[in-house]
Formats: structure tokens, sequence, C-alpha cells
């Protein structure tokens, strides 16, 4: 049974879909409770879904198409992965937590881009306002809300805070140039030489659990 993350704040499950797993051979989803940002994948926004219409399965045809192999949940979006290796998500993304390129939100599945890499995706975890992927061989990716450093990237380098942009606008903003600003996954450096076996997200936090069994934080606790 997937964990459903950033439980640490009894106000945010007023707003938080419930997703599990139906059937771990088919991949199957249940989805119930807020859809207030459409975050529980049935279409739509602004309405409740009881347990007994949990199941996904008149959503949008990239979840009912594809095997979901993971799952998490943050207070109001959700993130899967699917045997394809695709992280699909949907719901808010005002702090670009989505990692689909915006901050808009969205009641259909939204391809987290993670740009290219050699590695299949091993999972993903959702806190609050932000969401962390990791791979096979180690390596994790983090979007959305920064403003406690829960993204775990460096928070010595300049408008940490910040949701990242892709690095061709800071060249054409450098350039003078107008470009398109999209909020992309970001990739993580300051612990690339670790192994990332496991991570879970809390409200305005973020743990990782390494190869070496050692675990690492960032973030408010």
């Amino acid at each position: 049974m997937p964990q459903l993350d950033d439980m640490d704040d009894m106000d945010d499950l007023t707003s938080m879909s419930k997703v599990t797993d139906l059937d771990q051979d088919r991949g199957l989803l249940l989805s119930w409770g807020c859809g207030e940002f459409g975050q529980h994948g049935h279409g739509g926004s602004g309405e409740n879904v009881s347990s007994e219409g949990a199941l996904v399965d008149h959503g949008d045809s990239l979840v009912r198409s594809h095997r979901v192999k993971h799952i998490s949940c943050g207070s109001s979006h959700t993130a899967v992965v699917t045997g394809q290796d695709e992280v699909l998500t949907w719901g808010n993304g005002n702090s670009g937590q989505l990692g689909c390129g915006d901050k808009a939100t969205h009641t259909s599945p939204q391809r987290l881009r993670l740009g290219p890499h050699d590695s299949q995706v091993a999972g993903v975890a959702c806190g609050s306002r932000h969401t962390v992927v990791w791979l096979e061989n180690g390596r994790a990716y983090s979007c959305g809300n920064n403003f406690y450093v829960q993204l775990g990237y460096d928070f010595r380098v300049k408008n940490y805070k910040e949701n990242q942009i892709m690095k061709q606008h800071l060249k054409d903003e450098l350039s003078g140039k107008e470009g398109p600003v999209e909020v992309l996954p970001h990739f993580l450096r300051p612990i690339m030489h670790r192994k990332v076996v496991q991570v879970s997200c809390g409200k305005k936090f973020t743990l990782f659990l390494f190869e070496s069994g050692q675990v690492a934080g960032c973030g408010n606790w």
C-alpha cells in the first residue's frame, strides 16, 4: 500500500486527495476526497469524491492506459510513476510542484519533465507544495516551493527560494532577450555523490535515505 506523505499537519488533511493502489498487478487507481484543485484525478475541480466512486476509470487516458507503480500525495497535488517510466502529476501547481513547466492548476495528468536521464524512475514523494523524484541510479530531482530550502539544492545560490527555471531563459535574460519562464525539476548536485534509495517529504522538509543507510534532511523541522 503506498504511503501518503505530508501527514505532519492535520490542516492539510482537509484538502488532501486520498490515493491508493487497487490492484498491484493491474496498477489501477482508487482516489477520493477533496477535488478543489482536481487533485483526486477524476477530472474537473471543486467536487468531492466518495470512496464508493473512487475508481479512477474515467479520467485522462494517460492514467487509464498506463499501469501505475508508485503514488504520492501532497496537500493539493498528486504524482504517480507509471510502468512506462513516466512521472505524471496533476492538481495545484502554483509553486511549480507539478514539474511540468508552469505554475498552473491542472485537472488532467501532466508529464513531469526530468530532461534526459539514463536510469529508470525509482520513486516519487510529495510534500505540501514540493515534489522529489529519484532514479534507480540514485540521482534525485526536486521542484516546487523552496521557501524553507526543502528542495535540497544549494541555499548559497542567489534567489534559492525562487522556483527553478529553464537554463535557456537565464541565457536569454543575460542577453536581454525575452524567453519563456518554465518551472522545471532541479537536479540535486549537493548529494550526487551518494545513492538515494528512498525519499519522504513533510510539509516543509525532505528526508533522503542513502544506500549506505545514512539519512540526510533539509528544510524546516
